[in-house]
């Protein structure tokens, strides 16, 4: 595969997982954590992921590479600094922007 084609591909999964967080039915609650807290916590996992992203491994096959950081992203933000993952309904204030 060229160059040109696995950018088109990378792109192409980007904007297929960019649409599935726009109707997101879940969000990133904890106890006793604030919204500064999160962003934080969301800013610390977001380089997690992207080092992921950016492993020449995975990037070799690009639909693995979105999925796979994803993963890391809401395992980071669970198992470092404690937050769960609470299904919503989609329209309920605060649905899909991932902080109760």
């Amino acid at each position: 595969m060229t160059k040109a084609r696995s950018t088109v591909a990378t792109i192409l999964i980007a904007l297929i997982l960019l649409q599935g967080c726009a109707v997101a039915s879940y969000r990133f609650a904890h106890q006793s954590k604030t919204q500064t807290d999160y962003e934080k916590d969301k800013y610390e996992c977001g380089l997690v992921a992207q080092q992921i992203s950016n492993n020449p491994q995975n990037r070799s096959n690009p639909l693995i590479v979105g999925p796979i950081a994803a993963r890391e992203f809401a395992d980071c933000m669970k198992y470092r600094y404690g937050w769960e993952k609470v299904s919503c309904n989609q329209g309920e204030p605060g649905c899909g922007l991932y902080f109760q």
